[in-house]
């Protein structure tokens, strides 16, 4: 088929797939390429996402639309900055984005053509604006992540912050495997493939591979300001948060 993989390139899709038989894990390429050690190359990226896109195979495994693998965390973090720069088509540009993001202005630019490239966005590296029909990358987890890290230097996003919780807490995930809700079709943001996954596995087997036995790092971002939010959690035990005080609102990413 077109865009052929290299061997490096056909593990990185081989730890992909892996990955999302995991149904707390969404995993991403750039992720993926890491533990691969491959240094992220956008070229590298736009052959595995030419296999995410047209490959049945690759496409049967996915939960979430494509943006959500093919984005790499920081170019979310732009895509959400972009969203309020550009309202009421006001021209999105790097210089402009940069401080919003803590990102330099050079890998703003490059995430912006990323996202032109998806069709978020149109124009050039002079000035963007947000294309038409942009709205529909904010379904399902839109342009939020919830990236766990593990000491191995393992890193992985899962779905939503509750995931995490059922990773790392023993007490959190026995109660859920005890009351065994069921998620609805009206759940805000929920796909009809990630319903199928969750009822093919059920509430007790939600989790494939608890992390409560060793240290676990949650790097996240508010859904509103976008500021980083860092959680440490060791054996089960919350250790630490930054920034002290950071809460979480149910439904609020």
């Amino acid at each position: 088929m077109e865009h052929q993989l290299n061997a490096d390139e056909r593990r990185v899709l081989e730890i992909l797939l892996e990955d999302w038989k995991d149904v707390l894990r969404c995993t991403n390429v750039e992720q993926a390429m890491a533990r691969v050690g491959l240094p992220f190359s956008d070229a590298t990226r736009r052959r595995l996402a030419g296999h995410l896109l047209h490959d049945p195979a690759v496409q049967a495994a996915v939960r979430w639309a494509p943006h959500t693998y093919i984005l790499t965390n920081d170019e979310r973090l732009i895509a959400r900055a972009a969203l309020r720069q550009g309202r009421d088509g006001r021209p999105v540009d790097a210089s402009g984005l940069a401080p919003a993001t803590g990102l330099p202005a050079d890998a703003v630019a490059d995430g912006l053509e990323a996202l032109a490239w998806l069709g978020i966005t149109v124009g050039d590296r002079r000035a963007y604006r947000l294309a038409p029909g942009h709205e529909s990358f904010l379904e399902g987890l839109g342009f939020n992540f919830h990236e766990v890290v593990l000491d191995s230097g393992e890193r992985f996003n899962v779905n939503c912050f509750f995931d995490f919780v059922l990773l790392v807490n023993p007490q959190f995930r026995d109660r859920r495997a005890r009351e065994g809700r069921r998620r609805s079709s009206r759940t805000p943001g929920m796909t009809a493939r990630m319903l199928e996954a969750l009822e093919a596995v059920g509430a007790a087997g939600l989790v494939r591979h608890a992390c409560d036995d060793r240290r676990v790092v949650l790097r996240d971002a508010c859904a509103h300001c976008a500021d980083p939010i860092t959680i440490v959690v060791n054996c089960g035990r919350l250790a630490d948060v930054e920034p002290e005080g950071a809460m979480y609102l149910r439904g609020g990413g």
